[in-house]
């Protein structure tokens, strides 16, 4: 079974045991769960990658650069069981960079806000209630309104990137990332 955008590999390895590498991302098999099937994906993706058209090239960068972060944020996982803070960090990395994308952003800095608009604004309430639900059984937990849980993902993020506090949550078990990755797949 193929593994989010990496063909017949499984394991972040390719067939001959060497590891994968980030630029190697089939990206219509990443984004076939989301899409429906790989055929969909493909359509969806050849769509996108069509020459000449800078509202598709911007589209086609999202596309890129959100399954970058989510394909690190899946490779992360083999090395911090049990402590989902650095796969929250690239996930919500690439929450930041589909919001400043998808609004033309090019300056530097104002992460807070973009994040903030991403979750305000491509999420659905169900989709949030969903991450909240799933975050239940994390420790710190998060606050229960939509702002506070993106406060929440965001303060992990900068715990994170900042200060390389990646111990500070908790889990007993993958649900909430599985649930965090599948949302933000539905998205981007």
């Amino acid at each position: 079974m193929a593994e989010h955008g990496i063909g017949a590999e499984a394991g972040g390895y390719r067939l001959d045991g060497k590891a994968l590498h980030i630029a190697a991302i089939d990206f219509p098999a990443f984004y076939a769960e989301a899409a429906g099937s790989l055929q969909a994906a493909r359509e969806f993706y050849d769509t996108v990658s069509t020459p000449g058209s800078p509202i598709l090239a911007r589209a086609q960068l999202i596309l890129h650069q959100a399954a970058r972060m989510v394909w690190l944020a899946d490779r992360v996982k083999a090395v911090s069981e049990g402590r989902p803070a650095l796969q929250i960090l690239f996930y919500v990395i690439a929450a930041e960079a589909v919001a400043k994308l998808a609004v033309g952003y090019e300056g530097d800095q104002r992460s807070w806000p973009h994040i903030l608009m991403f979750f305000n604004v491509f999420l659905t309430d169900e989709q949030r209630i969903e991450m909240h639900r799933a975050l239940d059984g994390a420790q710190p937990r998060p606050g229960r309104s939509p702002d506070e849980l993106v406060d929440y993902l965001y303060g992990l993020r900068c715990d994170v990137a900042h200060e390389g506090r990646y111990f500070d949550m908790l889990v007993t078990d993958d649900v909430c990332i599985t649930v965090i990755r599948s949302v933000l797949s539905e998205i981007i």
